[in-house]
């Protein structure tokens, strides 16, 4: 191969990986009311940019290892840049649903890969290979070190309940797409939001002022 193709192939490939670490994961919630039949994961990235070639990994934090994975060929990011996937009940309805109380409380972690469902049987052991993001999240359990692995160093797991209604509140990037790939530090514990911008849920209630290190101060 000549050096002119191998630099485009390069480019090429490089390009690739770009446009797939531009989607991230921005919402998750996985406790709601009773049954839990509101549970969702919420996608977030450039409007229209299709999903081919992703997958979502959901983690069982008491073995370390997955059990569901939903191949992402043939979707794409809707005309305001976010994709759905949940229950049946979840308003707009998600373009992939999963049973009720599908989506474990924590400690547990999802995660977004390069790859399809096949390369996730039941049972398949925590990996950052072919990783593009990862949200590890709990409901006030201790801090799950074999998923910690799928976070940046220095990362945190996030409690649902951290701003005390976990029942009602999702965890959330603040504002949409902050903070970057497997990253938790721009999350915050607010009103679900599910489909839409998560930058109103997020304004600091009655006080318009705020800045975002106030708000981080206040909610952290």
């Amino acid at each position: 191969m000549s050096k002119l193709l191998m630099v485009f192939a390069l480019v090429l490939t490089t390009g690739a990986v770009s446009a797939q670490a531009e989607v991230l994961i921005n919402e998750v919630d996985a406790d709601t009311y009773s049954i839990d039949v509101l549970e969702f994961v919420e996608l977030y990235g450039d409007a229209g940019a299709p999903l081919d070639g992703l997958v979502m990994v959901f983690y069982n934090g008491y073995i370390d290892a997955s059990y569901s994975a939903f191949d992402l060929d043939g979707y794409s990011l809707d005309a305001n840049g976010f994709f759905l996937l949940g229950n049946a009940g979840v308003v707009p309805t998600p373009s992939i649903i999963f049973p009720s109380n599908g989506l474990q409380n924590g400690a547990d972690a999802v995660a977004l890969y390069a790859g399809d469902a096949a390369d996730f049987p039941t049972a398949t052991a925590v990996t950052t290979v072919n990783l593009l993001d990862a949200v590890v999240y709990d409901t006030n359990e201790p801090d799950d070190a074999g998923l910690l692995a799928l976070l940046l160093p220095g990362e945190a797991q996030l409690d649902e309940g951290g701003s005390g209604d976990k029942d009602m509140h999702s965890n959330m990037r603040c504002p949409d797409g902050e903070g970057g790939a497997r990253s938790t530090s721009d999350f915050y514990q607010f009103a679900a939001s599910p489909g839409v911008s998560n930058d109103h849920a997020c304004e600091p209630i009655g006080n318009d002022d705020m800045s975002w290190g106030g708000l981080k101060s206040q909610y952290k």
